[in-house]
C-alpha cells in the first residue's frame, strides 16, 4: 500500500534514513542543513515523502522563503520557490510510480503554501539516479525543464601519496610552488578565527551580503558535529589569498565557498592547487572516500565558465551528472502584477 506524507516537522526518523541511503542522500536533505538554512536565510521548511507499506521510497526537504526577491511583504499572488537541495532522495528500490506519486504531493505543497514555483538543484553527486533517462522523463511529464549539470568526485580512499602521484604535473608543481613561496593552510578552529580569516576576506567585494556577525555565529555554534570546516590559504604576512569551504556527509566531503581574495591578485602562485590539495588530505584523515568539486556546466558560455570547469576536471575525478529540474506554476497575470509592484517599489527607493 502507498502512502503520502506532507509535514512542516522534522520526521523522527529523517536522519538514520538518510544514512541508510549512503550514497543516495547528501548534506543538503539533512536536518543540520535545514537548521543552519533556517538560522541565515529565514526560510520555512516541508518534508515531502511516498512510503510503500512501511519502507521510504523518496523523500525530499524543501527550503521556502514567502516573499519574492527584493520584496520585504508577502504578496495575494504566488511568490517565492520551493527548492530542494542536493534532493530529492530516492532508494535504490523507488520504481517511476513512486516518483509519480512524489512529485503530485510536490505539486499539492506548492498549493498549499502558494509557491511560484519548484527547484530541484542537483541530485546527490553518488546517486544512482542522476542522468537517468527514466526519472528525467518522469520530471518532464509533470512539467519540469531540465538543466544538464556536471561535477567531478575525487577518490580519496587510495592514500595520500597515490593521490598525489596521480595528479597531473602540472598540478604537482603548482603544489610544490605554493610550498617554496611559504603559502601556508590553516583550518578555522575558532569562530574568530573563521569569522577574519574566512568570511571577512570572502566577502570583501560585496559585504552587504555578508550574513551577519550574530547570525554567523548563532550557524558556528549550531554545527557541533562539525559538518562543515572552513580553510584559508595565507601569504608569508599571514594575509588570507583563498577560501576554501567544505561540508561532509555519508563519506563524501563538498566543497563550498572557493574564493581567491584581492591579496592574491599579485600573485602568480596558482594557490587554490594547494589549499585543494591540503583540503584532500584533511578529509582523508577523517575518513572520507569522495571528494565533490561542485558543479560546474559542460557547455560553458563564459570564460569565467570555462575557467571553472577546466580546473574542476583537471583533479581527474569521476564525471557526474547531477541535473537542475525546475517548475514555474505561477500565471502570466500573477508574474506581471510581481514585476508591477517590483517596479514601483523600486520608483520610490
Amino acid at each position: 500500500m502507498m502512502r503520502v506524507n506532507i509535514t512542516s516537522s522534522l520526521p523522527t526518523d529523517w536522519g538514520d534514513w538518510l544514512v541508510e541511503q549512503q550514497g543516495e542522500a547528501a548534506f543538503g536533505q539533512s536536518s543540520r542543513w535545514f537548521e543552519v538554512n533556517e538560522i541565515v536565510n529565514i526560510a520555512s521548511h516541508y518534508w515531502v515523502e511516498v512510503f510503500r507499506g512501511s519502507d521510504r521510497m523518496a523523500g525530499g526537504l524543501f527550503s521556502y522563503r514567502r516573499s519574492a526577491k527584493g520584496l520585504q511583504f508577502s504578496l495575494p499572488v504566488r511568490s517565492g520557490w520551493l527548492s530542494c537541495f542536493e534532493g530529492p532522495v530516492f532508494s535504490p528500490a523507488c520504481s517511476s510510480e513512486d516518483v509519480c506519486q512524489f512529485l503530485s504531493a510536490v505539486k499539492s505543497l506548492v498549493g498549499k503554501v502558494r509557491a511560484r514555483g519548484v527547484v530541484f538543484s542537483g541530485f546527490p553527486a553518488a546517486s544512482i539516479w542522476g542522468g537517468s533517462i527514466e526519472i528525467s522523463g518522469v520530471f518532464r511529464e509533470f512539467g519540469y525543464t531540465e538543466t544538464p549539470y556536471f561535477t567531478s568526485l575525487v577518490d580519496l580512499s587510495c592514500g595520500e601519496m597515490p593521490l598525489f602521484d596521480g595528479l597531473k604535473r602540472s598540478v604537482q608543481k603548482a603544489i610544490r610552488r605554493c610550498i617554496k613561496d611559504g603559502i601556508t593552510v590553516t583550518q578555522c578552529e575558532t569562530f574568530e578565527n573563521f569569522y577574519s580569516n574566512f568570511i571577512v576576506p570572502y566577502y570583501e567585494d560585496n559585504p552587504d551580503d555578508a550574513p551577519t556577525l550574530e547570525i554567523m555565529e548563532k550557524a558556528w555554534k549550531l554545527d557541533r558535529e562539525k559538518y562543515y570546516h572552513y580553510f584559508a590559504a595565507q601569504d608569508a604576512n599571514e594575509k588570507t589569498i583563498a577560501t576554501l569551504g567544505t561540508y561532509r556527509f555519508n563519506g563524501m566531503a563538498t566543497e563550498i565557498m572557493s574564493k581567491r581574495t584581492r591579496a592574491s591578485f599579485g600573485l602568480k602562485a596558482p594557490v587554490q592547487d594547494y589549499l585543494h590539495w591540503e583540503v584532500f588530505k584533511v578529509h582523508q584523515s577523517l575518513g572520507d572516500t569522495k571528494f565533490n568539486l561542485a558543479g560546474y556546466s559542460t557547455s560553458p558560455e563564459t570564460k569565467k565558465e570555462e575557467g571553472i570547469r577546466n580546473f574542476k576536471v583537471k583533479w581527474g575525478g569521476e564525471e557526474k551528472s547531477i541535473p537542475y529540474f525546475t517548475r514555474d506554476y505561477s500565471s502570466m497575470l500573477e508574474r506581471g502584477i510581481v514585476k508591477l509592484i517590483k517596479a514601483s517599489i523600486s520608483k520610490l527607493s
